[in-house]
């Protein structure tokens, strides 16, 4: 029976210590380095009420340790203010403070005031993100094991079989393992086969513990002659190899350090598991087995499923940015193999299926007499081919494993050498070895993605090359008589045709799909249309984003010797600002390789856009949607007598938002902490600005409204006297103002909620879709011949959002799309162009075509309004504006805003959004502070074809605030979008 409680789990709290710098963190030696000896929650050490907290937390908690921080430790956690926390795993790296950082998870606090609020949220947040660990067992012999948790509050079964394995498809044993997710703490005991107690103890970390024995090694079924079977297998892997059509890179391999949260991470578990190995083992009857096992015993330690992918989709942006940036899906990560003294490698390439790109990560090694080198052959046929590659733990060496032949000629020379192996493929190339060449990523900044097909019509193979920015041919593809293939490309684009026949095609609007080579028809080349623009500007400012957390490196290539010159660094999804001139040329390097063309002014682009998985855009998605949460809306009020400016104050940086007129107001949507100044501006030019302030305003949570009063003085602010007499606003504005904040108190007191809306709101006239639960759906049928029957969905009841699937056909899309595709011009918010809104719009009446006629009177039947009602006409009694047609562009977006005004009592009441295509990657609608069901933040995109229907202000007639939404940004490929926005009681004023 084995014993595995630790006496942190069962003994006493100790009293709060405080620590200042990672050293100080109570750690055990390794033999490299050190790691934590206990789980930790970390909390600054000038959080009043911890003394309050401490029982509780330390209760509840076990074995997880409660302590304090500050000084250097506190600044490398980021726990400089109160209340925050961050919690330490047992086994993590310990010593450097880069590392321990790194290997931290952190809590941040939000609204609270008192001193003793904050103990039972962070206990809730420590529970349920850092005590939950992932744990399991890994059943070696041939009988089950019976695993009896102990707690008798745990949820589900008390008693759980763990089942042997047996042999897999491939060479090796295949071990069943068994894992839980449970809290530290949870007591357990396994009973063996005979039912007598195998193992007692408690869970203390992410782990994995082997049940009973491994059959007895007989090195005789395993005789192989080394020296035929390396010759043998070589030659039989370099065949495979030859398989293998794509290369990635030039050298076929390259060392790179592990990043640091990764790294945290593998070597927390290794050091609390390394003595959790089994040995791993072979089929007796295998050939294909490329390690020397019947000489030198190899061990592994299994990792849990969760941990697991955590450490592959985090590694896989640097395998992606190393072999160019080709957006790549996990395929399998191994446990941590541990090889013994004598171990070699037979040279071998890896499955093609899986295995496209790959790493190996060293863990740990011990009793190296000599380095431990893999040669790596590029397999391209030159001499001197192959590189020798070595490591030291937290480096990792990346390599295109089924295309080069890999080995380890030398046996180990060394006690142990512990090992990670992750392997990858291009997404959605499940056959990626038999792809042509691809052209190189390039993208031209601001200018429209054009997808056509372009097909051999000639007799013998066509060859198609597209022209670089430097003036370069790169090959696309060749094709066969008769065979076609589709090309993603960009307007402006050149490519060149030979072989079968010469010609070029030239990318443009009206560019579709091309027969190239015909005799019976004109050259490609004479097809171009004429283009009538007026000449832009020569400078321009570019907006660059880095989508990819690596560094990216801007340089500009010099148009007379094409040589490139560092201009910008981007740090990790960092953005910068450049000013450049249209027509120059822009190359990315570092983060991953891309090319710019600078071609219209004002334009954002999106920085390793082509390099971002799926799972690393949702996770940064996530972040931004809780970034756009903090979002406030506040209105000023000018009670003076003079016309003023509203500046916002970025340190220096200032911005001229609005001109205020004696008694006016100014909505806007800002954050926490922002400062804004008033200031005296009769010429509208902004004024003196904030170099002259009449009042300074920083935005705190809980406040809406900011007025400035002459009469009131903030004792708080030194601020100049005003050059020119202020006096207060005429005594109708000041009674107005007055009523207006006793009708908002009255409402606070009564809901809780600021009014928001116009003070001369009343409720809605028109009538709103009931949404009193997510996943309520109700069946409109609409007025046309034939009828449809849409299905509205509630996925939010806060503010109300309703999906309706199949609102528009592909065809009518086509139709909108086409309407207005050559009328679109730069959005603009309240008349200005805004970087926080950089798509491009058009706007369709309703009489502007069949189409427009079918959709107003289907939106009508969707919100259960009478289509005599919903006129776009601004001088009648109409409801609505004309449809606004949309177009995102890659990188384009429209910050988190509201629909709603405060300017008068009219409003828009409810907005209907009609998708009329899907991007590749991005392009949702996000609602940040809705009210649902999921754990995530709501970012809808329905599909092409689809809708979403959601109401701006609630049934009081006040603005609903959680209809704040933003159009989240395209990363990949474009996006069409169709506004329809109905107002209540009329239509007004269009910002």
């Amino acid at each position: 029976m084995f014993l595995i409680a630790s006496g942190s789990a069962l003994g006493q709290p100790n009293e709060c210590p405080t620590f200042v710098s990672a050293v100080d963190l109570p750690s055990e030696p390794a033999r490299r380095g050190s790691h934590l000896l206990h789980h930790w929650l970390l909390v600054p050490a000038n959080c009043k009420g911890l003394a309050s907290h401490l029982s509780m937390l330390e209760e509840a908690l076990r074995p997880r340790r409660v302590a304090a921080v500050s000084g250097e430790l506190a600044v490398d956690l980021g726990l400089l203010g109160c209340p925050a926390a961050a919690c330490l795993e047992r086994g993590a790296p310990a010593g450097s403070a880069q590392l321990v950082a790194a290997g931290a998870r952190s809590w941040q606090g939000q609204g609270f005031t008192g001193e003793g609020e904050w103990g039972e949220e962070l206990l809730e947040w420590t529970l349920d993100v850092c005590q939950k660990v992932e744990f399991g067992f890994v059943n070696l012999g041939d009988r089950p094991f019976t695993l009896r948790w102990l707690h008798p509050g745990r949820p589900g079964p008390s008693d759980v079989s763990i089942e042997p394995g047996g042999w897999n498809e491939t060479v090796t044993f295949y071990r069943r393992d068994v894992w839980f997710t449970e809290s530290l703490g949870e007591p357990f005991l396994v009973l063996d086969p005979d039912g007598a107690v195998y193992l007692y103890g408690a869970v203390e970390y992410a782990g994995v513990y082997p049940l009973g024995d491994s059959p007895d090694f007989d090195p005789n079924l395993y005789e192989r002659d080394w020296d035929s079977l390396w010759n043998q297998t070589r030659e039989i892997e370099i065949l495979r190899a030859e398989r293998i059509h794509v290369a990635f890179t030039k050298s076929g391999s390259q060392a790179a350090s592990v990043p640091l949260n990764v790294w945290a991470s593998v070597a927390a578990y290794y050091h609390n598991n390394r003595n959790h190995s089994f040995r791993e083992e072979w089929q007796p009857a295998s050939d294909r087995a490329t390690v020397n096992f019947w000489e030198a015993p190899v061990r592994i330690i299994a990792l849990p499923p969760k941990l697991k992918l955590g450490w592959h989709e985090g590694l896989a942006s640097l395998v992606s940015g190393w072999a160019g940036g080709v957006e790549l899906e996990p395929t399998q990560l191994y446990g941590i193999r541990i090889y013994s003294r004598g171990s070699r490698l037979i040279p071998h390439v890896d499955r093609e299926d899986t295995h496209a790109l790959s790493l190996i990560l060293n863990v740990d090694q011990g009793g190296i007499d000599e380095e431990w080198a893999l040669e790596v052959d590029d397999m391209l046929g030159r001499e001197g081919s192959e590189h020798a590659q070595t490591l030291s733990p937290g480096q990792l060496l990346l390599y295109e494993s089924a295309r080069c032949l890999h080995s380890r000629k030398k046996p180990l020379r060394g006690e142990y050498y512990a090992n990670l192996f992750a392997h990858y493929r291009p997404k959605g190339r499940p056959r990626w070895w038999e792809s042509p060449k691809a052209p190189p990523v390039i993208t031209r900044a601001g200018g429209r993605r054009l997808e056509f097909n372009v097909q051999n019509g000639g007799a013998s193979q066509l060859h198609l090359f597209w022209q670089t920015e430097a003036g370069g041919y790169e090959p696309v593809q060749t094709l066969e008589p008769g065979e076609s293939t589709q090309v993603r490309s960009f307007v402006g684009h050149h490519f060149k045709i030979r072989g079968t026949c010469s010609d070029a095609i030239t990318v443009h609007r009206e560019l579709g799909d091309v027969v190239a080579c015909d005799s019976s028809a004109p050259p490609l080349s004479e097809s171009v249309p004429a283009q009538r623009m007026d000449p832009p500007p020569e400078t321009t400012r570019l907006f660059l984003e880095n989508q990819v957390d690596k560094v990216a490196e801007v340089f500009w290539i010099e148009p007379a010797t094409k040589k490139p010159l560092k201009i910008e660094t981007i740090p990790g999804y960092g953005s910068r600002t450049i000013n450049t001139r249209l027509g120059h040329v822009l190359q990315v390097r570092g983060a991953c390789a891309q090319a710019l063309l600078v071609s219209e002014p004002d334009a954002t682009e999106l920085i390793c856009a082509h390099a971002i998985t799926e799972e690393d855009h949702k996770r940064r998605l996530l972040v931004q949607i809780a970034d756009m949460a903090q979002a406030l809306p506040v209105k000023f009020k000018n009670l003076c007598n003079r016309t003023v400016g509203v500046w916002q104050d970025r340190s220096g940086d200032r911005e001229s938002m609005h001109q205020l007129k004696p008694g006016a107001t100014y909505a806007i949507n800002t954050r926490p902490g922002l400062r804004f100044c008033v200031a005296l501006d009769e010429g509208g030019g902004g004024g003196a600005g904030c170099e002259r302030p009449l009042a300074v305003f920083t935005i705190t949570q809980g406040r809406y409204l900011y007025a400035y009063d002459p009469r009131e003085k903030d004792e708080a602010t030194e601020l100049p006297e005003p050059e020119e007499p202020v006096g207060a606003a005429d005594a109708s504005v000041l009674a107005a103002w007055l009523e207006e904040r006793r009708q908002a108190a009255a409402y606070f007191e009564t809901t809780g909620r600021h009014w928001m809306a116009h003070p001369g709101r009343v409720s809605p006239q028109l009538p709103m879709r009931a949404a009193e639960r997510v996943g309520d759906e109700l069946e409109v049928r609409t007025s046309e011949t034939p009828s449809r029957s849409l299905q509205l969905t509630v996925v939010s009841t806060a503010p109300r959002v309703f999906v309706v699937k199949n609102f528009l056909s592909a065809e009518e899309a086509s139709k909108l799309i086409e309407l207005g595709r050559d009328r679109i011009e730069r959005s603009s918010q309240r008349g200005r162009v805004s970087s926080s809104r950089t798509s491009s719009n058009a706007w369709l009446s309703r009489g502007s075509a069949p189409v427009t006629e079918v959709l107003f009177r289907r939106a009508a039947d969707v919100l259960g309004i009478d289509e005599a009602r919903i006129s776009d006409d601004s001088s009648s009694s109409g409801l609505c504006e004309p449809i606004q047609l949309v177009h995102y562009a890659p990188g384009q977006k429209y910050d988190a805003h509201y629909d709603w005004s405060e300017a008068e009592p009219n409003s828009r009441f409810a907005t209907l959004l009609l998708y009329l295509n899907e991007p590749e990657l991005g392009g949702s609608t996000a609602f940040p502070t809705t009210v649902h069901t999921m754990e995530e933040p709501l970012a809808l995109h329905p599909g092409a074809g689809g809708a979403v229907l959601f109401y701006n202000h609630l049934p009081d007639g006040n603005a609903d605030v959680n209809s704040l939404h933003a159009a989240l940004p395209v990363v990949r490929g474009e996006k069409w979008l169709a506004n329809f926005w109905v107002w209540d009681p009329v239509r007004g004023q269009v910002a």
